[in-house]
């Protein structure tokens, strides 16, 4: 390739990367927190429930007093007995776990966004029957939060794309 067609590669290449804008965590937490504040969740009927929502509230770090946008949320965990390793019967143990959330407006009626989260979690590998039930409650627990994270990012996500568009 000659000199020229370098150079001019490289040249694009520059302008490319100039017009990225990237933002960090913290950047994305200040132009999402005023909105993420006015979320109300709604109250947990079960212990996995009220994991999801307490690890809910400190990831979207709330303050304000005024809730006007109500948050539904639905879990819904399954797990498979057994899994099959290469042909032979073992101990380790499927949790899935899907979220199903739904966010909208109490002054306006309307809804503003919903969506499904699913995630999975193997288990197991413990002879003890007590040991099996509390590996596949803590998996379940580690799901829950997993889960509240990816929320929690599909909301910021959510915000940030509505600051973005242009009023019309």
């Amino acid at each position: 390739m000659s000199l020229y067609k370098q150079l001019f590669l490289a040249l694009i290449l520059c302008f490319c990367l100039s017009a990225c804008q990237t933002l960090s965590s913290a950047d994305i937490t200040a132009q999402t927190q005023e909105q993420l504040d006015r979320i109300d969740i709604k109250a947990a009927d079960t212990r996995l429930q009220q994991i999801f929502n307490r690890h809910l509230v400190d990831n979207l770090n709330q303050n304000a007093a005024l809730r006007d946008l109500s948050l539904t949320t639905e879990l819904k965990a399954t797990n498979s007995s057994t899994l099959a390793v290469r042909g032979k019967s073992s101990t380790l143990s499927k949790t899935s776990m899907q979220l199903t959330y739904a966010l909208s407006d109490r002054v306006n009626g309307g809804a503003l966004t919903s969506g499904t989260i699913t995630a999975t979690a193997t288990s197991g590998t413990i002879s003890s029957y007590y040991g099996q039930d509390k590996s596949k409650q803590f998996a379940a627990e580690r799901l829950t939060r997993q889960l509240a994270d990816k929320l929690t990012l599909r909301l910021k996500r959510y915000f940030l794309e509505i600051d973005q568009e242009p009023n019309s």
